[in-house]
């Protein structure tokens, strides 16, 4: 039986805990969830992309315990279908 894999895509600038609730929701029904932050060149965002991804790293450790280890943060450039496609995801979280 194959893995049920899932990927989250949004900014995430910044983080918040309704982004958090989500997370929380796709790891009960996925075992492993990609959260893919959108980098869009003609966008100035609120933090890095390096920040944004330490930031889902450290609040995913404090708040999803020994779930964190399904969680894969990536960036994306193009359509969300395709980037779903790269990583097998099979589920789109919203």
């Amino acid at each position: 039986m194959s893995d049920t894999i899932g990927i989250y895509t949004g900014s995430f600038d910044p983080l918040t805990n309704g982004h958090m609730d989500v997370l929380k929701g796709a790891l009960t029904f996925c075992d492993q969830v990609y959260v893919a932050i959108g980098i869009h060149p003609g966008k100035k965002p609120l933090f890095s992309f390096e920040e944004r991804l330490r930031l889902i790293e450290a609040v995913g450790k404090d708040e999803l315990g020994s779930a964190y280890d399904r969680l894969r943060v990536v960036a994306f450039d193009g359509l969300a279908v395709d980037a779903a496609r790269q990583h097998g995801a099979a589920v789109m979280v919203r």
